[in-house]
């Protein structure tokens, strides 16, 4: 039988949550799906965990070997997916309940959407976050360019993500899901279900650090991907998160146009002030 779900987890001295990961994924009523384990040589008892698995489960592979960060480990694994759809779980994560995956099936095997997503709740607090908050709803390309939807809680269409994406950018080492995910929506639709897909620690590897590599880059990719002049309204406002930066580039490349857009901004706060 064809395998619906791969379900890729990037491990490093993850001892302490694995177990509780896993039981979240074999408690599933459904079972259409793999498990891939990406250990980047774990120095604990990370393996030994895994390994109790395998002699219960079938569809539970293990591979550890030295990678160059978590989105190497997640590259290597969507390279030895067989599943039609892939799913990124992170170690100290688990599914939210015993029905996500039945619930998720029903939805990508009617859509023609490359793209699932659903929602997450917070476990743990950080700076944008609080444990027991729902994230974060339907997802409109204005909210994506300021924040990420979380991969656990989006599910890919493998030979989509292959034959048009391709693999995470080792350069972006703490957000490269987010760049990954502009880069879908860029050539395709996503589709929402409003469904708790995982409970999502905060406090593990992404939770409250800031991708500088992607920062500096975010403007450029964002104008190619889209195909977006610096002067789209999308991004050419104060609501985009990297403004600042647009407003750079525009007086950058295109010196008269950025006067007269900031003789226009000017004018409009004068007459917000007069009103």
């Amino acid at each position: 039988m064809q395998t619906l779900i791969s379900i890729i987890i990037p491990t490093f001295n993850s001892s302490k949550t694995l177990k509780n990961c896993l039981e979240s994924i074999f408690a599933q009523d459904f079972s259409s799906y793999e498990i891939l384990i990406m250990d980047s040589v774990s120095t604990d008892e990370t393996l030994v965990i895994a390994n109790s698995y395998t002699s219960k489960y079938s569809n539970i592979k293990i591979y550890s070997e030295k990678d160059k960060g978590i989105y190497d480990a997640m590259n290597k694994g969507m390279n030895l997916a067989k599943g039609d759809w892939l799913f990124f779980l992170g170690s100290d994560d688990s599914f939210y309940n015993s029905e996500v995956l039945s619930k998720i099936s029903k939805v990508i095997s009617n859509t023609n959407k490359k793209i699932v997503y659903g929602n997450v709740e917070i476990v743990g607090n950080n700076a944008w976050a609080k444990n027991g908050e729902v994230y974060a709803g339907k997802f409109t390309i204005q909210k994506l360019l300021n924040q990420n939807i979380c991969h656990q809680a989006i599910f890919y269409n493998r030979i989509f993500l292959k034959e048009n994406i391709g693999n995470y950018n080792l350069s972006y080492t703490k957000s490269s899901d987010w760049d990954l995910n502009l880069k879908c929506l860029s050539k395709a639709e996503f589709e929402f279900t409003d469904l708790i897909v995982a409970k999502y620690s905060v406090e593990g590897f992404s939770g409250n650090t800031r991708d500088v590599n992607l920062s500096n880059d975010f403007v450029n990719n964002v104008t190619r991907y889209f195909g977006f002049s610096l002067f789209n309204p999308i991004i050419n406002n104060n609501s985009f998160v990297f403004y600042n930066d647009v407003l750079k580039k525009q007086k950058e490349s295109a010196y008269l146009r950025y006067c007269i857009g900031s003789l226009g901004r000017i004018i409009k706060r004068i007459f917000k002030k007069m009103s």
